[in-house]
């Protein structure tokens, strides 16, 4: 019977810590975050749907101001660019709803619009001026009114669009330069094939990159002494010799290509 009852103790003490720790996680569990608000308005529900409207007035700033993206075609303004704008600034409203700077892995549109620019010869400076035109934009339309009231949430929403901006920034010349790289590798491997080829007599074999005009150099060059074969050297016989003089030639173009 003793120990019938303790066993009976012993379970109302467990049910009861039991209990006990449930109300304290209830009492523990944080309640959502009021939404940031500036001059009374929720500021990423107020950029989700001004989207459309401030993506065409950061668009038509673009056009404006940036000779070169004046310069694409029409159809690419309207498709990829203004597309990468309004994606930008639903990814702002997203930061400021979620409280937090996108992960890099949230960029990846940025990403890809910067490798496009970099195949079409789009200048790296023309294309981080964008972003900090539509950025400047976005931080107008979210801090139009405020007031003495709004000054936590505007520091707030302000880090959140510094933060945005760093990564950004980051983001797209780092994939804008890896590819250039491959651009430029490619351009000066073909260049160079090109060149010992008119240099060796050889045929090009289409290693010319295309271009909407060529400046042709030609050049008559005198045999060195060490193509010779009357003269017994071995550089005459594997064509060492010829190849040594290519090249001198080569880096001495190189220099007025560059």
């Amino acid at each position: 019977m003793q120990t019938l009852r303790t066993l009976i103790n012993w379970t109302a003490t467990q049910t009861s810590g039991r209990d006990s720790v449930t109300r304290h996680n209830a009492e523990a569990t944080p309640t959502p975050a009021a939404p940031l608000r500036i001059a009374g308005r929720p500021v990423a529900a107020d950029l989700r749907a001004l989207a459309p409207e401030l993506s065409r007035r950061v668009l038509a700033r673009l056009l404006a101001e940036l000779p070169v993206y004046a310069a694409l075609p029409g159809e690419e303004v309207a498709g990829d660019i203004a597309a990468i704008v309004q994606h930008s600034v639903r990814l702002f409203a997203d930061a400021v709803e979620a409280r937090r700077i996108p992960a890099d892995a949230e960029l990846a549109e940025q990403r890809r619009s910067a490798r496009r620019r970099a195949e079409e010869g789009v200048p790296l400076d023309a294309i981080l001026a964008a972003y900090q035109l539509g950025i400047a934009m976005v931080w107008s339309q979210v801090s139009a009114g405020v007031g003495p009231q709004d000054h936590a949430d505007l520091r707030e929403v302000l880090d959140l669009l510094l933060g945005l901006q760093r990564r950004l920034l980051c983001a797209v010349s780092e994939s804008y330069l890896a590819a250039r790289r491959v651009i430029d590798s490619e351009e000066h491997n073909g260049r160079h094939a090109l060149m010992a080829a008119l240099l060796s007599g050889a045929e090009p074999d289409g290693t010319a990159p295309v271009a909407p005009r060529y400046a042709v150099l030609t050049l008559a060059l005198q045999r060195h002494p060490d193509e010779d074969a009357a003269a017994g050297g071995i550089a005459a016989v594997d064509g060492v010799a010829a190849r040594r003089k290519v090249r001198r030639v080569r880096e001495v173009l190189d220099g007025f290509a560059e």
